[in-house]
């Protein structure tokens, strides 16, 4: 209802038939003061309405505002949990693929040796490539 009450109140203002070149500021004046007549009027319909349920209608408005603020604020701290946990997560990568480099290195290192090493079959292409990248 709000918003065709608004929207009557842009039609009432901007209406072709007020709106005119040569409009001098008296005509301004009484084209404004015609729109705050229909507005007045408009607003004396609903006025008992609002007497009748608004504040019904403002403590569901305030109820509704709290709730949101809530949620707010709970995906607030969520997010700032996952962060943690991202955070933590890549920290824990970090320390896997500096194991898993180390642990490459000391492996390349004990087959140059002669020293026979099983690596998964996803690592014998990296080494084989390391050794060639060294050998020039």
């Amino acid at each position: 209802m709000a918003e065709q009450l608004l929207n009557d109140w842009k039609d009432w203002f901007f209406d072709e038939d007020m709106l005119g070149e040569g409009d001098s500021a008296g005509d301004h004046l009484e084209r404004v003061e015609a729109g705050r007549q229909k507005i007045r009027e408009e607003l004396n319909k609903i006025k008992p309405i609002w007497f009748e349920f608004g504040d019904v209608a403002q403590e569901e408005l305030n109820r509704r505002c709290n709730d949101v603020k809530l949620e707010q604020r709970s995906l607030t701290k969520e997010n700032r949990d996952k962060r943690k946990v991202l955070e933590r997560t890549e920290k824990d990568l970090a320390e896997i693929r500096a194991t898993v480099d180390e642990e490459i290195r000391r492996a390349q290192g004990l087959s140059r040796r002669g020293t026979k090493v099983s690596l998964p079959e996803g690592y014998v292409t990296m080494v084989i490539a390391k050794d060639r990248e060294q050998a020039n």
